[in-house]
């Protein structure tokens, strides 16, 4: 596996909207067990989760219990220790980021490809990735 920090998504729709939300912070809590997370950036993203979603509290509240669960139950991880040394040590960044008020990470710059438009000069009907042909 190679890793790729400088890779960013932007999700144009809450994830696991597909499902039903308890389903998808359950399956959330799994993953992250699956990737390693640190217990304390799962707390956080647990708490965040209770303030943001709706019901308020409930899916943070399945989210950690998920993830505690998989823990308890000593669910496999990702057998690349590398990648999970990377995540961990971005969530360190991030954690002592937090407790510093600075920002750990890089944003996109022009807030990612939601935001940049398309150049000047394309012909009408144009895309941006079709090749130019002479």
């Amino acid at each position: 596996m190679i890793v790729a920090p400088e890779l960013q998504v932007l999700h144009y729709k809450q994830r696991g909207s597909r499902q039903k939300w308890w389903i998808a912070r359950w399956e959330e809590g799994i993953s992250m067990r699956f990737m390693g997370y640190r217990l304390e950036f799962a707390l956080l993203r647990a708490g965040n989760r209770a303030i943001r979603d709706r019901p308020p509290i409930v899916g943070g509240l399945v989210l950690f219990v998920a993830y505690s669960w998989a823990t308890a139950m000593k669910r496999p991880q990702v057998p690349d220790a590398l990648a999970m040394s990377a995540l961990r040590a971005e969530q360190r960044a991030r954690l002592r980021g937090l407790w510093k008020r600075s920002e750990a990470t890089e944003t996109i710059p022009g807030g990612g490809p939601a935001y940049w438009s398309i150049p000047d000069g394309l012909p009408s009907g144009g895309s941006p990735f079709e090749s130019k042909s002479s």
